[in-house]
């Protein structure tokens, strides 16, 4: 089978997708859509593959800026990256795909309009993964005009977007919710099926041993943070500070990946807050999730104070990673619905509404052997090799129409 896989080369997705297309013996081609990186290729992915990054020489900017935006907008209305036209017309005279498949929400969105209309022989697949965006009260841009901008934006964003979908012959939802909230907003849609399912990973990434746990060392919790940590301004949904401190005031030991003590963090207990440096992809691959085996939970936090839609239906990156590990998942209370909703159900973790109930929890050794157990139970019917078969027969049905 031959694939057009359109994705970020830094998305730890675009990974998983090429592992498993080797492991199936497919043809895959990686296009790139990130224009924030120059990579040439998918870190830790060796084999016969061929990866096309239009912006292996774009200026990287720190921030998203309006003139960014209106060109996203040209590009909506049929006015495409000379760059992305240029690389795909040259592929599309050198191959001819069975599938064209898309992986995550608006990133591709743009690539995936302009391979509808060129790739015609191929069936297109759309993975939505996290939908929608957060708005952008989260993401740093706070001003009048800005916002009033962002309306007229994303207004032709959804229009492209439904667009988009309606032509798609599979569309991937990770939770009923996102099935339902996307068909409302788009549907409804008269060609192809939908498929609910979580993104998995592939085996070498779950942990081959387990360490022993910090808390049956020392006799106190110790609980890890495996998201960014970006206290940077303009990048406010990664700021977790204040979940930070209070969690190290409460004496449970935090764990997070940062080189030193942000500044932020002055507040917080040090004696509680510990820093691990970045598992790169030169290690091996079950490296970070055997290395988190010895901790008592993961927590998953973002600097939110309400619950966006986007968090009612996704299951972010680092909660897909979190039941990797097969350690218990504790979530602040009702922030989080899907992510909540889905431990729950395998009872494999648990929300809290204050630091002070997840002390009480943690240091809970019933509670927490129930979770344990259940977490490893869990994680070990997750991942890809043992679900293949589910996959190739989404790629394998012709009953799209």
């Amino acid at each position: 089978m031959r694939i057009l896989h359109i994705g970020s080369f830094t998305s730890q997705h675009t990974l998983m997708a090429g592992l498993a297309y080797k492991m199936l013996e497919f043809e895959v081609v990686f296009f790139n859509t990130q224009k924030k990186t120059n990579q040439r290729n998918v870190n830790g992915l060796h084999g016969n593959f061929k990866f096309v990054n239009p912006y292996d020489s774009y200026e990287i900017k720190k921030f998203t800026s309006v003139t960014d935006q209106i060109i996203l907008i040209k590009s909506y209305l049929g006015k495409y990256d000379p760059k992305i036209v240029k690389e795909l017309k040259q592929i599309a005279l050198d191959n001819e795909f069975d599938f064209v498949i898309g992986t995550w929400g608006f990133t591709t969105l743009e690539v995936m309009l302009f391979c509808q209309k060129i790739f015609h022989n191929a069936k297109f697949l759309h993975n939505v993964l996290t939908i929608p965006d957060l708005p952008i009260e989260t993401i740093g841009f706070k001003g009048f005009l800005w916002k009033k901008f962002d309306i007229i934006f994303t207004f032709i964003q959804n229009q492209a977007y439904k667009k988009m979908l309606l032509n798609c012959d599979v569309r991937v939802f990770a939770t009923e919710e996102m099935s339902n909230y996307v068909k409302r907003k788009y549907g409804p849609f008269e060609k192809g099926i939908d498929i609910l399912r979580i993104e998995l990973f592939n085996k070498c990434f779950f942990p081959k041993n387990r360490k022993e746990k910090l808390s049956n060392i020392d006799g106190e919790p110790h609980i890890a943070h495996i998201g960014a940590t970006n206290f940077a301004a303009g990048m406010e949904i990664d700021n977790v500070s204040d979940s930070l401190i209070k969690i190290s005031n409460n004496k449970i030991n935090i764990h997070l990946n940062a080189n030193v003590a942000p500044p932020e963090l002055i507040k917080a207990n040090s004696n509680y807050l510990h820093y691990f440096e970045k598992f790169t992809t030169d290690s091996e691959k079950s490296a970070f999730s055997e290395f988190l085996t010895q901790f008592d939970a993961i927590v998953i936090l973002y600097n939110v104070r309400k619950v966006y839609k986007r968090f009612e239906f996704s299951l972010p990156t680092r909660f897909l990673f979190a039941l990797v590990t097969g350690i218990p998942i504790v979530i602040p209370a009702r922030l989080f619905p899907a992510c909540e909703k889905y431990i729950t159900k395998h009872e494999i973790g648990f929300a809290y509404k204050d630091e002070e109930e997840l002390y009480l929890n943690l240091t809970n050794k019933h509670i927490m052997n129930k979770f344990s157990n259940n977490a490893i139970l869990h994680s070990l019917t997750l991942d890809f090799e043992s679900n293949s078969t589910m996959y190739l027969s989404i790629l394998n049905d012709s009953n799209y129409n």
